[in-house]
């Protein structure tokens, strides 16, 4: 199995026995790999670390994330393990969305991220997220990206994602970019907990990716995105496309609550 099938977004390959779960589990090539201390500071907060690893570790690392950062979250709703590692199929995507400027650089989602993060452990309400001159332009994009792949209609008639976008958007707790990463992740999550998909056409990428790549304005408006798909191959294609499009279904959503729900 390849490191990216093994980092991609997924639940735990089942196993047919408690047995065979406990060998696999005892038998994972599974190392302590980095001490990371936290040092509290009343000045200027820090939002990168870097370390220095041998290169075939640098190799298998890179392959794994999608190159040489690796984005940790915060999870407020965990008590025992708060921070995780964001999958390399995740961080592609992100990547992809800010390169068509559709969510912010990732230097600036920290920043914002942390301050809301600091408010939420004080439990502060923060201030209301609120359209800028780009939101409009986004939701087009974003529309024109689920239009593609043949999700813009099952989209549009599920009313309650919308309305969980708009109360998220409104409550003051999360910040933009991460709002539209949860609610990508409450989509993408719907089926694998409840048995039940929230957009029933995500469960076929193959027809996604095929409808999205033979779009003459995807070819041309978002080539990056196109090539990455064209570029994987098999399963990983359809994980990727998949989370992809689960990502712009929460960057429609959030952004079209921001303007009121009205279409542009």
């Amino acid at each position: 199995m390849s490191i990216e099938k093994r980092v991609a977004i997924g639940l735990p390959v089942p196993h047919t026995t408690p047995l065979e779960a406990a060998l696999h589990v005892a038998e994972s090539q599974v190392f302590p790999f980095l001490k990371l201390k936290i040092l509290e500071t009343g000045k200027k907060q820090t939002y990168d670390a870097t370390i220095q690893v041998s290169p075939s570790v640098h190799k298998a690392l890179t392959q794994a994330y999608a190159g040489e950062e690796i984005v940790i979250f915060f999870d407020l709703t965990s008590v025992y393990a708060p921070i995780g590692i964001f999958s390399g199929e995740m961080v592609e995507c992100i990547a992809l969305l800010t390169e068509a400027k559709m969510m912010s650089p990732l230097s600036m989602w920290l920043t914002v991220a942390r301050e809301k993060l600091t408010r939420a452990l004080s439990n502060q309400k923060g201030e209301e997220i609120e359209a800028t001159n780009s939101t409009t332009e986004t939701v087009r994009k974003a529309r024109e990206m689920l239009r593609a792949a043949g999700l813009l209609a099952e989209v549009d008639a599920n009313n309650s994602i919308f309305e969980i976008a708009t109360e998220i958007v409104r409550s003051g707790k999360r910040d933009l970019d991460t709002t539209i990463y949860r609610l990508g992740m409450a989509v993408y999550w719907a089926s694998k907990y409840s048995g039940q998909s929230l957009i029933q056409s995500l469960e076929d990428p193959t027809q996604m990716y095929l409808k999205f790549v033979s779009d003459s304005e995807m070819i041309k408006n978002f080539k990056s995105i196109v090539e990455k798909m064209k570029e994987k191959e098999g399963e990983v294609r359809q994980g990727f496309v998949r989370t992809l499009m689960c990502f712009v279904i929460g960057t429609y959503l959030c952004n079209k609550a921001l303007v009121g729900g009205k279409e542009k």
